[in-house]
């Protein structure tokens, strides 16, 4: 059995469909690349969360270190409160502004009437 190709030369059907079955591979290959890519950083994501709530814990809730991240942010540097929480806690961009935008949450509550 032949096709026609676009130049109406016959090529046995086979060979008219291996490069699609090639293109169908490689679309396959990129898919689970980029799976098993966005998974790595979920679970590297959820690696820091873990490392820097042990840091908390240990050090009685508080990181070491954090009072330079809460001068920034008292000055409004928050380029500087970023690169100072990810300087004591090593963890990625995200990580950061989440952090720091808990610190900045929490210095914004009024202190506890005792």
């Amino acid at each position: 059995m032949y096709s026609n190709g676009a130049c109406g030369v016959g090529l046995p059907l086979p060979f008219s469909i291996i490069p699609m079955i090639i293109v169908a591979v490689i679309i396959v290959i990129v898919a689970l690349l980029f799976l098993v890519q966005s998974n790595t950083k979920k679970t590297a994501n959820a690696a820091q969360a873990t490392q820097i709530q042990t840091m908390k814990i240990a050090n009685g809730g508080e990181l070491p270190g954090m009072t330079e991240v809460e001068a920034c942010i008292r000055s409004g540097n928050m380029i500087g409160a970023l690169k100072a929480y990810r300087t004591v806690t090593g963890c990625d961009l995200a990580t950061a502004q989440r952090g720091v935008e808990e610190i900045k949450a929490r210095m914004a509550q009024p202190a506890p009437k005792v």
